[in-house]
């Protein structure tokens, strides 16, 4: 694992318990494989001191410490919270982590376009996330995008006012409040551009069992992310760990079958279904891949 991405499954307890990664996470997200407020998907990266629901939405806090990076692991708490939680009894969460695919760094916004440099790379792709603002959900852009446009992880439309574009040495970002407004904290996590990360686009046909990419990846993805450029739908991805034709979205909404339905069908590609969430007829469809 020298590119340091992995993923997996557990169940919850109730308490605090500790989830074994095998590197020093830089990056932790976790889904909860069930419906409601709580079920809601959490990130958090090692520069954070909270976690932060990736969708936003008013009823949302980043004040709940539920996530903890350590040397090689993370720790889940119980919160109780009705707004999410990591560690329900009895509920499975599934999750995945970055270590040194990807460098993580903190800027305060200004409320005028700028630029973040200082990465140390050109990025093949950049996540920003808000921490003061609860409504606001995690940004991210990749080089497969258009050159000034973005996407949310929430159900919102493509735009060309929050990552603006990929430079030689960081990003830029524009004046919309998700990514700079002036005097709030933001967090960005910048993706190298290695060999077992991929990101691609595609145009949805509305056809069952479509193998994609085309021409096919270097490796058979461990997880698949996907959005489309209206916004409809939150984003959804599948792991590993997640058996089947099953498919989970970052917001309050179960586990879903006929959206990626496998990671596997040939090597170097995965399989989406007819679901409009990934694959409707004429929307334009962006995604990244990893494995480790």
């Amino acid at each position: 694992t020298s590119l340091e991405f992995n993923q997996g499954s557990y169940v919850g307890d109730g308490g605090t318990q500790t989830i074994t990664v095998g590197f020093a996470p830089k990056v932790v997200v976790v889904k909860a494989d069930a419906s409601g407020a709580a079920a809601a998907g959490a990130i958090r990266t090692d520069t954070m001191s909270t976690t932060k629901v990736i969708v936003g939405g008013a009823a949302n806090t980043a004040g709940i410490s539920a996530l903890t990076t350590t040397d090689a692991s993370f720790t889940v708490v119980f919160t109780g919270a009705d707004v999410f939680d990591t560690n329900a009894s009895g509920v499975t969460y599934y999750w995945y982590a970055f270590g040194r695919f990807a460098e993580t760094g903190t800027y305060a916004g200004t409320g005028v376009a700028q630029s973040i440099t200082g990465v140390g790379f050109s990025p093949t792709m950049v996540w920003v996330i808000s921490v003061d603002d609860v409504n606001d959900a995690v940004v991210w852009k990749s080089s497969a995008m258009p050159a000034s446009s973005s996407l949310n992880f929430a159900a919102l439309n493509e735009t060309t006012n929050e990552i603006t574009a990929l430079g030689t040495d960081g990003f830029t970002v524009g004046t919309d409040e998700d990514v700079n407004a002036s005097g709030d904290n933001y967090h960005w996590i910048a993706f190298r551009p290695v060999p077992n990360l991929h990101v691609g686009t595609y145009l949805g046909d509305g056809l069952d069992d479509r193998e994609l990419p085309s021409p096919v990846m270097g490796f058979s993805p461990q997880i698949v992310n996907i959005k489309g450029a209206t916004g409809s739908t939150n984003a959804v991805f599948h792991v590993t760990a997640l058996a089947g034709d099953n498919t989970q979205a970052y917001g309050t909404s179960a586990t879903a079958a006929n959206l990626i339905q496998s990671l596997i069908p040939a090597a170097g590609q995965f399989q989406v279904g007819s679901g409009a969430v990934v694959n409707s007829s004429g929307v334009q469809y962006y995604f990244f891949a990893a494995t480790q």
